[in-house]
């Protein structure tokens, strides 16, 4: 395996002074038999850099087990956060250990945006457009990469919370309930959550949910049975159909050690009727084990595209605080976290806004979901329930203040 260091400069990825080490290319089986890598993140002159140690050993003689092979290696104790990169010209990994978590999680974003900012692939026929003054439409550009994992350790203090900007988890949290807890596509709903509802007044919609309402040929709301405009028969439409919540956490009480703890919200059926975005978040699977006296959570979340620089972070807070409610509902110990990304992309217009983020200078935090209730019942806890300690936003919109009049694809 070949291994190559480089500095990173302003015009290849705008992280200047950036240190990393990666490797060239991906071990294939059965190479990956005799090979493992051992990473962990050092300092040095205030940045991070990525030790990458490689040991190589010949494969075991005959009748001796994988297993007791392995254990003629001394592996990484540690655990970290965690990305790997395998849908790209240049396949890469990085592990982040030390330093606080938002520093770590900071670490995350400026690696995935500086990748796909090197070697991300220009789309040539995109279905998302941006919408002028004019109202005109411009074909909405993306360098994506594919095959994209992104692994949380909970347990040793991993939250997917950054600085570079504050992420806005409460918004984020407020969504999760809206579709999940309500089973709701109703845009008044959700403004009613983020406490923007003005209809009654104006019979406007002010979330970033409106583009995706349906609507007539002549561009008026379809309304549901409340007046209300709505997104269709996708989301908290999906979830309420087919009991999606319900059934989850039931079946969970039930047989806490089943491999199929599985709420889908891509529902075929659902799709031949009426309905807006197709979820781009869409596969949450929870997995219990056990050990040490004490019943684990370990959560995967499934996300076949996704708009980085616009919800990256939001969507990995949001769905951080929704399997830590259902590890809360069952009694259980969030342990870990991994997102696994189809396909995830930077828009043409969001190239100065991740170069912008890129630049900043993290603040070391180690934030906490905290309860402010007993309860534990999934449907009963509302935002108002919840608190992220060790995450001062007033202090982040001070140093890294919010992008304002970002554009949106649609």
């Amino acid at each position: 395996m070949k291994i190559s260091s480089f500095s990173l400069t302003e015009k290849d990825s705008l992280l200047e002074s950036r240190r990393v080490i990666r490797t060239s290319r991906t071990m294939t089986w059965p190479k990956r038999l005799g090979q493992f890598i051992c990473c962990s993140a050092s300092r040095k002159a205030g940045f991070s850099s990525m030790l990458i140690e490689t040991k190589t050993k010949s494969k075991p003689k005959s009748g001796n087990t994988l297993t007791n092979w392995g254990q003629q290696y001394k592996f990484c104790s540690k655990r970290s956060m965690f990305v790997s990169i395998q849908g790209s010209s240049h396949p890469e990994n990085l592990s982040v250990t030390g330093k606080s978590s938002t520093e770590r999680s900071d670490e995350v974003f400026r690696f995935i945006c500086d990748h796909i900012l090197k070697y991300g692939s220009l789309d040539k026929n995109p279905r998302p457009h941006w919408v002028e003054k004019d109202g005109t439409k411009t074909p909405a550009h993306t360098y994506s990469v594919n095959n994209v994992t992104i692994s949380y350790d909970i347990l040793n203090g991993d939250l997917p919370l950054n600085t570079l900007r504050r992420t806005a988890w409460k918004n984020g949290e407020k969504e999760i309930l809206w579709i999940y807890q309500l089973a709701s596509n109703d845009l008044v709903v959700f403004d009613d959550l983020i406490g923007k509802n003005t209809w009654d007044q104006d019979h406007k919609i002010h979330n970033w949910w409106e583009p995706w309402a349906l609507k007539d040929e002549d561009g008026n709301y379809i309304l549901n049975e409340q007046g209300h405009p709505h997104i269709g028969a996708c989301y908290g439409g999906s979830v309420a159909e087919h009991a999606l919540m319900t059934n989850l956490l039931c079946e969970m009480e039930r047989n806490p050690d089943s491999r199929r703890h599985i709420i889908s919200l891509w529902q075929d059926v659902d799709f031949t009727k009426p309905h807006g975005l197709k979820p781009c978040v869409h596969k949450t699977q929870c997995m219990v084990r056990h050990g040490d006296g004490i019943d684990y959570l370990d959560a995967s979340v499934d996300i076949r595209s996704w708009d980085y620089i616009t919800a990256g972070a939001i969507n990995q807070s949001q769905y951080f605080d929704f399997v830590d409610r259902i590890a809360r509902h069952n009694n259980l110990t969030l342990a870990s976290l991994r997102f696994s990304i189809g396909n995830i992309q930077i828009y043409d217009r969001h190239v100065p806004i991740a170069t912008e983020l890129c630049k900043r200078e993290s603040i070391p935090m180690n934030p906490q979901l905290v309860y402010g209730t007993n309860e534990t019942d999934f449907f009963k806890i509302s935002a108002k329930d919840t608190k992220m300690e060790g995450y001062d936003g007033k202090s982040i919109d001070a140093k890294n203040p919010q992008i304002k009049n970002m554009p949106i694809a649609v």
